[in-house]
């Protein structure tokens, strides 16, 4: 999904995404193109299912220890952590990261299961 990535410093990571990369057509997204917003969505989410019980490994999200998440346009995500954390970009590429559509995650009222 990414076009291309830049350790800015050593807490902070640029992603720059694909402008071809779209959810499925079905509602309510309709085949939209995804964007930097979804991401950090997407992100920011994660310990919030897990405080509602979710099986989600923490591994899957405490690498981020998120001092921000930023959206400067629609195809770049900045992520500033509070800490280094080498394996941030391998952690990011691993398969349990689905990006979520908030429309999406609305719809279903948290539950994307239904």
């Amino acid at each position: 999904m990414a076009r291309g990535f830049e350790q800015v410093d050593a807490t902070t990571l640029r992603i720059t995404i694909r402008e071809d990369i779209k959810f499925h057509n079905v509602a309510p997204m309709n085949g939209r193109l995804v964007t930097s917003q979804d991401l950090a969505y997407t992100y920011r989410r994660f310990p919030i299912m897990a405080k509602k019980g979710s099986t989600i490994n923490a591994l899957a999200y405490n690498w981020m220890d998120l001092e921000s998440l930023q959206t400067p346009d629609a195809k770049t995500l900045v992520i500033k952590q509070k800490q280094p954390f080498a394996e941030s970009m391998q952690m990011m590429a691993q398969h349990f990261f689905g990006v979520i559509a908030k429309e999406a995650d609305d719809a279903s009222g948290g539950d994307l299961t239904k």
